[in-house]
């Protein structure tokens, strides 16, 4: 996909080089393909049912797709990709699904090769650097970026699958909308405009440029056909991006870079940079403040159940992004993790002390990156594209404060600006001595994420891993206890389950959990414990996590949780009264007819589903649980009566379920023809 001609070195080298590189992303990354499900892999993957697709047809497909909204969009595409996975591997095991994600790494290590290339390329032909470097430096870069340890969550970490199948999108995208920007606006519309940009004649214009100038002449409408095809595909991967999860919005920023990097003397470019650099200045903060400001104001709800306000997760990002940037420089092995709740909050500039460098040197590097466009092209695209890469995940949505899935695209920023720091030394270098300067960071980096893929491969062996590397992350202390009951060992698990509670008092899953530490081993918890849990669900905004929890025993109650029947239910009912429930009223009345049910209590089961359906017609699954209890009790009539009422609501339901209410009408008329 590369703009205009090749450099000397041609590209048939590079096909058995991107070959290598594949097999040894396989290589490294093999040991932690037989890794376990991890944290939201549970609620998103294991424990949907919708994902268990018995047949490909558009109904179950459709279901499993729109199964859970985990963003503003849904991200069916993701969820999609699940079900195909589910139906087929199944789910006993996450190995196949990683190796699903494996995959797609593979595909972006090329598509980003294939991006590097281009945009490369075009910074050579304008003397940005010297054309001969430009295929060894994208294979490099590309090469640095798949084995960056920093990417192994969106590897390894079954469910942010969606980071990296967005960024699949995102990256075809951008190729798609590079090939149209070169045919549409360095022909047609540089031409006409060339006249209308002072001190522009053809003599100063990249050759590129001038090349594209005579073909717009005699461009007509057959050669509009290939751009607005380029630009078609384009949107169509931007959408398929967007549907897999919102980061792919960041593309037309991205893109914004990109141009003004690469096509600097675009007329809107000349007549952007006429502007005084003051008021060019006071144009960009006032529009960051009138967007950051309507988001923050649109998000602010979203704060109530989290730990932190909107300024402390503001002000701690600031520090957050400086992190990533020095596990990026300096990967260090116990820095790394799947969780970073142990970074303090920022409540101040100065609280803690390191919050206002951070917030200055992020600044720094903003006008950095923007004074340096012209000067060093790359380290000028390279800082805004790391800092565009974080806008959405990194600044006032309501999120947890750090994971390191959100660098899987903002990592490329952080590469090109290293490279435009260090091309113009090594390239009076001997090509032996900058092929050890690259093998050496590959053998390091390489190394780093095998030996953390091989710490990934072994459940309990990540979780203490997890533990050694962060003792003051409460998330990893519960992790270590979930592994800890499963294989019995219980009294280790309430151990680390109290010292979560100690890092982190303000969570109220942490005593659930502990709850069910003491449920499974036959213990009655404390009192203490059990009116402290009630208390906070009547008297506090639920977390997310806490939420989650909730919700991960009440789903499992029909199934392994029966030891904490009593609690749950206790639990759900507090929840329902508080009148501040974070999931909706309508889904917790389900919820507690499951708990109904199972406690026996058929009258309560049937009146709880009966209140869930008439809180929200359009959710089916209450009624289909009121019919399997009337199924139970022989009552086929008025489980006929259910019947009717499931197929009045199914023509607006948020999914139709024609297969389910096909069976439940077989076994009704089964179940009469029994009597």
């Amino acid at each position: 996909m590369a703009i205009g001609p090749d450099p000397p070195m041609t590209r048939e080298p590079l096909a058995p080089a991107l070959a290598g590189l594949l097999l040894l992303l396989g290589l490294v990354y093999w040991p932690g393909l037989s890794g376990p499900w991890l944290f939201d892999d549970f609620s998103n993957i294991h424990g949907n049912a919708f994902l268990r697709v018995t047949a490909l047809d558009w109904q179950s497909l459709g279901a499993a797709a729109g199964s859970l909204e985990a963003g503003p969009l849904g991200r069916p595409l993701a969820y999609f990709s699940f079900a195909l996975n589910h139906y087929l591997h199944g789910d006993a095991s996450p190995y196949a699904w990683k190796a699903t994600n494996l995959a797609i790494h593979g595909v972006n290590a090329l598509l980003m090769a294939a991006l590097l290339m281009t945009v490369l390329l075009r910074l050579a032909q304008r003397g940005a650097l010297p054309a001969r470097m430009v295929p060894g430096a994208a294979l490099a870069l590309a090469a640095l970026w798949a084995l960056h340890p920093i990417q192994i969550s969106s590897v390894l970490y079954v469910v942010q699958r969606m980071t990296s199948l967005s960024g699949t999108f995102t990256l075809a995208a951008l190729l798609c909308w590079l090939q149209a920007r070169e045919r549409i606006f360095v022909g047609a519309g540089h031409a006409r405009d060339r006249d209308a940009v002072p001190g522009h004649d053809d003599a100063h214009l990249p050759a590129a440029a001038v090349a594209g100038m005579a073909r717009s002449y005699s461009i007509g409408v057959a050669g509009w056909l290939a751009p607005l095809g380029w630009l078609l595909a384009g949107v169509a991967f931007a959408l398929l991006g967007a549907f897999t999860k919102e980061t792919a919005v960041l593309l037309p920023l991205y893109a914004l870079a990109l141009d003004r990097v690469l096509y600097p003397d675009a007329p809107y470019w000349q007549r952007w940079l006429r502007l005084p650099a003051g008021l060019r200045l006071a144009l960009l903060v006032a529009a960051l403040a009138v967007v950051f400001g309507l988001a923050a104001w649109h998000y602010a709800p979203g704060y109530a159940g989290r730990p932190f306000t909107l300024t402390e997760r503001v002000l701690t990002q600031a520090r957050v992004l400086w992190f990533y940037i020095g596990l990026v420089a300096l990967p260090r092995i116990n820095a790394f993790g799947l969780h970073h709740d142990d970074i303090a909050i920022s409540s101040g500039l100065l609280a803690p002390w390191t919050t206002l460098p951070a917030v200055l040197g992020l600044a720094g590097l903003a006008l950095l990156g923007w004074r340096y466009l012209d000067r060093r092209p790359l380290v000028g695209l390279g800082l805004l594209w790391f800092l565009a890469g974080h806008v959405l995940e990194s600044t006032v949505v309501p999120l947890e404060i750090a994971h390191e899935h959100r660098n899987y695209l903002p990592l490329l920023g952080l590469l090109l600006a290293g490279a435009g720091v260090l091309l113009p030394v090594v390239e009076h270098w001997q090509r032996r001595a900058t092929v050890a300067l690259l093998g050496t960071l590959g053998a390091v980096l390489a190394g780093t994420t095998a030996l953390r893929a091989d710490q990934w491969g072994n459940e309990l062996g990540m979780s203490r891993y997890e533990v050694r590397h962060h003792p003051n992350s409460a998330q990893a202390r519960n992790n270590l206890a979930a592994d800890l009951v499963w294989r019995g060992h219980y009294a280790e698990a309430r151990e680390q389950l109290e010292a979560a509670i100690e890092l982190a008092p303000w969570e109220v899953g942490y005593p659930m959990n502990l709850v069910g530490a003491y449920r499974v081993d036959k213990l009655e918890p404390p009192d203490a414990l059990a009116t402290e849990i009630l208390r906070r669900i009547r008297e506090e905004p639920l977390s997310a996590f806490g939420s989650s929890t909730l919700h991960r025993y009440s789903e499992c109650l029909g199934q392994g949780c029966r030891y904490l029947l009593a609690d749950v239910v206790g639990w759900l009912e507090a929840y329902r009264d508080s009148g501040r429930p974070t999931f909706d009223r309508s889904y917790i009345e389900y919820l507690l007819g499951i708990g109904y049910r199972e406690q026996g209590r058929i009258q309560d089961a049937l009146n709880a589903f009966q209140r869930a359906h008439d809180l929200d017609p359009k959710y089916l699954h209450p009624l289909f649980a009121q019919a399997n209890i009337l199924l139970s009790l022989r009552q086929w009539d008025t489980a006929a009566l259910v019947l009717d009422s499931i197929r009045a609501a199914n023509e607006d339901a948020y999914q139709r379920l024609d297969r389910q209410i096909a069976e439940l009408d077989a076994a009704i008329a089964k179940g009469r023809g029994g009597n």
